[in-house]
């Protein structure tokens, strides 16, 4: 899943072989934006490997810097840590937190 920072911070279900710039986190909760552009699974490798996971975004608060954030990304979209099980067909986070906010609020 991405952040599209040209409709306006909302989220997209993006090729996930496409490069972009992604946010890792890390164990205090701080998102950290990384300038390099990485395929989704790419990305995670590269946040497990520096920092803890793919973002997750359970609040408002963290949606909003997120969207900021992102202005300073090499790519129009900014992946994030949230997947789609193909044996569910329901959205995850890779680091199984919790799904959060209310999907209305980021679509």
């Amino acid at each position: 899943m991405s952040l599209d920072q040209l409709q306006g911070g909302k989220w997209k279900n993006w090729p996930c072989i496409q490069p972009a710039s992604f946010f890792c986190s890390a164990k205090e909760r701080n998102i950290t934006l990384v300038k390099l552009n990485r395929t989704w699974e790419e990305a995670q490798d590269y946040c497990r490997s520096h920092h803890t996971d793919l973002a997750s975004i359970l609040s408002e608060r963290d949606q909003y810097h997120a969207f900021w954030e992102s202005e300073d990304a090499q790519s129009s979209h900014v992946w994030l840590g949230l997947r789609l099980s193909l044996v569910t067909g329901s959205w995850f986070w890779v680091n199984r937190e919790p799904r959060g906010l209310g999907w209305e609020i980021l679509w």
